[in-house]
């Protein structure tokens, strides 16, 4: 797509609507006490032993192969003409991939809580904050540190490009989910992808990156390094050159607003406004010259 024309009324309207909420944001800060008991010492252990954690990560294989798997199958129950399947039926394959891989991880997240012995509403309740109170917090810290995030994207876009100018082999691209979105017209698929993004994603990644592994990481490393770790496994789950670092950030800031507030939900609202704010942009994007 031309630069020039990757940019419409609705974009334009949506980013000054988030500029201004920054600015508000930054005007009023919430202070940190705003829910009922966040913090660290809320938190008890996972203590899980080695053969436990051994199961979950043969369960997150086995995940991944299942939505891959999934994917594949309806391929192949399809019919098309030529050697490549038609770019509709690919992107409902991702739409089924996406699905499974969201219902399988949630699956074993909700079993490893079980498996501790907690309530997974409890556990997604931890600071017993009323919801109000943890829909301001989430808003509020993700107007703060989103500038954040669009600076580590822009720099390392720059050095992306930097680097192909030296002749490193570096094609980045976009997350093959994004081009989708961007070029479709389906209002089905566009339904269909709205609810895992934005919805199916946040829940699920961070019961997963946030709830068990950074907590986890967090009972045996530094906090630096568990809040590190967790961001750049984060990153590699979304596959993407061109957002890595930016995505390595996001996570970071995710487990921390997660620590900071002892409260899941902080953290799942947060992603979910990140998520929103880049699906809405990806729809008022123009669209692509017949």
């Amino acid at each position: 797509m031309n630069p020039a024309d990757s940019i419409s009324a609705g974009n334009a309207f949506l980013l000054l609507a988030v500029l201004a909420g920054i600015g508000i944001a930054w005007l009023r800060p919430l202070p940190a006490s705003t829910l009922a008991r966040g913090g660290e010492s809320a938190w008890a252990p996972w203590d899980f032993r080695l053969t436990r954690i051994l199961f979950l990560v043969w369960a997150f294989i086995l995940v991944l192969i299942a939505a891959n798997a999934a994917g594949l199958t309806l391929l192949r129950t399809g019919s098309w003409e030529g050697a490549q399947p038609p770019e509709s039926l690919l992107r409902w394959s991702g739409v089924l991939s996406t699905l499974v891989l969201q219902l399988g991880l949630l699956g074993v997240g909700l079993w490893a809580i079980r498996a501790r012995g907690w309530s997974p509403r409890g556990f997604f309740r931890e600071s017993g904050a009323s919801g109000r109170s943890v829909f301001r917090v989430s808003l509020q810290r993700f107007l703060r540190l989103l500038p954040l995030v669009w600076l580590v994207g822009v720099l390392w876009g720059l050095l992306l490009l930097l680097l192909r100018s030296l002749g490193l082999p570096l094609e980045p691209e976009p997350q093959r989910a994004v081009l989708w979105i961007a070029e479709s017209d389906s209002p089905a698929f566009l339904l269909s992808m709205g609810v895992l993004v934005v919805i199916g994603a946040p829940v699920v990644e961070e019961l997963i990156f946030r709830g068990l592994l950074f907590r986890y990481l967090g009972e045996k490393l530094s906090l630096p390094l568990a809040l590190w770790t967790s961001g750049i496994l984060f990153a590699l789950l979304h596959a993407s050159l061109q957002s890595f670092l930016p995505l390595v950030v996001l996570g970071v800031l995710l487990a921390r607003v997660y620590r900071e507030s002892g409260d899941l939900r902080v953290p799942i609202l947060f992603h979910l406004f990140f998520n929103l704010f880049s699906f809405l942009n990806l729809l008022f994007l123009p669209a692509p010259p017949g």
